[in-house]
């Protein structure tokens, strides 16, 4: 256990100083990249199509466009990091899955710094809402967060063994990133009508701790709390894991051959 976490340290480290080798500005991106995103968001959704109303909408944008790209950048990195590493897992003898786990540790750090810069503007611009945050609340946020690591664990594992052997895989998985933040309830709520809220929420398995989370910094419409809807995304996730777990099994011993 103790070599393993090791392992995913390393390899995690490995990752941080690739992303930045020969950048002048280098960490910074990390926060510019989703501040520059959030405010393309911001003009065209928000001053242009008026689609995202009150004085909490800037600080809710912010935060969801700070989980997306935590999602993005997670399972980017996560879906190459067999083929990235790749000297690694043909001629060094360790468990395969370390590599799809350790590619979270970058995102997940670049995530909680831009997160303590979302709660700094939270608590000065949106102190009414402060009150939410009850011990249960924080509870539930960090379970949230727990949540969407073990998604994007789960689906860097599927996409590191697909994408070994089907290079296909990388461009698909780029479509889907593009078209699924305006399937995610990021930019506005999603006009989804009551009778498909149950589906919804199974097929797309990010939405869930994304309207939690939100609905725990903010005063938040949204009826995630029906027990059908919480329902179906424990199974949800809980397929995605079996999921990733058959993949592992199945593919990851063949990886090297492919490589």
């Amino acid at each position: 256990m103790r070599n393993s976490l090791e392992i995913i340290l390393t390899l995690g480290i490995m990752d941080l100083k690739l992303k930045y080798r020969s950048s002048k500005l280098g960490f910074l991106w990390s926060f510019l990249k989703p501040l520059l995103q959030f405010v393309v968001y911001y003009i065209v959704f928000a001053v242009f199509l008026q689609v995202g109303k009150g004085s909490d909408y800037p600080l809710m944008l912010f935060l969801g466009v700070l989980i997306w790209g935590f999602f993005t950048e997670g399972t980017s990195l996560g879906m190459n990091s067999y083929l990235g590493k790749k000297a690694i897992v043909t001629k060094i003898n360790v468990s395969k899955i370390l590599m799809p786990v350790a590619a979270y540790v970058t995102p997940a750090l670049n995530f909680l710094l831009n997160f303590l810069i979302f709660f700094t503007l939270y608590v000065c611009f949106s102190f009414h809402n402060l009150s939410n945050l009850s011990p249960v609340g924080v509870g539930l946020l960090l379970l949230m967060f727990l949540d969407i690591g073990v998604i994007i664990v789960a689906l860097n594992v599927i996409l590191a063994n697909l994408n070994a052997i089907f290079r296909d895989v990388q461009n698909i998985w780029e479509l889907i990133l593009q078209y699924g933040v305006f399937m995610t309830p990021i930019i506005y709520p999603l006009p989804v009508p009551d009778q498909y809220l149950v589906p919804y929420f199974f097929t797309n398995v990010l939405a869930f701790p994304i309207e939690l989370i939100k609905k725990q910094f903010f005063v938040y419409e949204t009826k995630i709390m029906d027990p059908y809807i919480i329902i179906a995304h424990i199974v949800s996730l809980l397929i995605l894991c079996a999921v990733a777990a058959m993949v592992h099994r199945k593919i990851s011993d063949k990886v090297a051959d492919y490589l």
